[in-house]
This record gives C-alpha cells, sequence and structure tokens, in this order.
C-alpha cells in the first residue's frame, strides 16, 4: 500500500499544500478545506502534484507530514494552504503563528454583524414594520384596568385592540356571534352562508 507525504502547488500563485495520502494518489490533491477553496477557483489544471517522501511505516505519517508542513512553512497565508503548523487538525488558532490577527478578524466580523443585526432591527422598528421586543413584565391597561402579563409590547396591542378583543359581533349572514377580532380574521370571509362563498 502506498503511505506518501505530498506537495501540491498552485502554478498560479505558487502557494503549497503538504498532505499525506494512504492508497491511490492519482488525481488527488488535498482534504484541507483551503486547498479544496484553492482547487474551485482556480481549476484543477493549474495544480501540480509531488511526491515528497515515501513511508514505509504507518505510524510515522503524522510525524513526517509535520515536518515537512513546518519545513515548507505551508501553514503561513503567504506561503500554503494548511491551515494547520501540524498534521493534526482540531484547534487551529492557539498554536497558529497568526493567531492575533485570526482573533481581530473573528472579532471584528461578529461586531459587524452584531452591529448590522441591531441597525436592521432598529430600522425595521422604526419604519413599524416589527414591534420592538419590550420587556416582560406585568402592565395595567389604561383602558380597562387590567393586569396584563408579557412583554411592554404585548400592552400596546392590548390597549389598542382593547374592547376590540372581548367586543361581540354576529355574522349577518349565518347570525353566529364570537369576539370581534376572531370573527374578523376567520369567519367572515369563510363563512358558508355568504353569497359571495356559495359557488
Amino acid at each position: 500500500m502506498n503511505m506518501v507525504i505530498y506537495k501540491v502547488t498552485n502554478n498560479i500563485n505558487n502557494k503549497i499544500y503538504v498532505g499525506q495520502k494512504t492508497g491511490d494518489i492519482s488525481e488527488y490533491l488535498g482534504s484541507g478545506k483551503l486547498i479544496q477553496r484553492a482547487v474551485k477557483k482556480y481549476g484543477k489544471d493549474n495544480f501540480s502534484f509531488e511526491i515528497l517522501e515515501t513511508i514505509a511505516d504507518s505510524s510515522k505519517l503524522n510525524e513526517r507530514e509535520t515536518f515537512w508542513i513546518q519545513k515548507l512553512k505551508s501553514y503561513l497565508r503567504k506561503i500554503g494552504y494548511n491551515i494547520s503548523n501540524t498534521s493534526f487538525g482540531g484547534d487551529t488558532i492557539s498554536r497558529n503563528p497568526d493567531r492575533n490577527i485570526i482573533c481581530d478578524k473573528i472579532s471584528k466580523s461578529a461586531k459587524k454583524r452584531y452591529h448590522n443585526n441591531k441597525v436592521s432591527i432598529l430600522f425595521l422598528e422604526q419604519q413599524g414594520k416589527i414591534a420592538d421586543r419590550g420587556v416582560f413584565g406585568e402592565y395595567e391597561c389604561s383602558k380597562c384596568l387590567k393586569i396584563v402579563k408579557g412583554k411592554s409590547n404585548y400592552l400596546r396591542y392590548h390597549e389598542d385592540n382593547c374592547g376590540k378583543l372581548i367586543e361581540q359581533v354576529t355574522c349577518p349572514h349565518c347570525n353566529k356571534t364570537g369576539r370581534l377580532t376572531g370573527m374578523i380574521l376567520w369567519h367572515f370571509n369563510k363563512c358558508k352562508n355568504n353569497p359571495e362563498n356559495i359557488i
């Protein structure tokens, strides 16, 4: 069985990827996330494959791959596509030489997403497209003096519809009686006796 440490070179920008492979190595360019993105971007034809070392003992594969990654410095973004400076994946940030840069980018991206989301919600609230989320608690309705439990935006809904929520109406088509809001939403347009609904 073939056990090799190989190097893949991008012929356009000369970046490299070091990996290990056991078995058939034809048409194989690596399984790393960055190398796969690069192959997708530049096309398979723009990469060359080179065997760096053939290994007889499978227990030495990881050790030799780490050696070549570190020797060729393929973990540096300017040089290569390896995410980690070892053959082991997992935590690729803690020991990365560009750790501070990576952490700053993650932090800025998260802050930007948070800010954009907050601005979007604020904009929609101002446009009246969504209600603000309010604060949970007990509130007294100024119209019916009823204690309303829930978020403050529900109190506004309750006050806007106070009286309507409990106001009874009768369907002019079938004489069914119910609350105004429910009858408007669910009954009036769907009443079997409504002449517009009769086929």
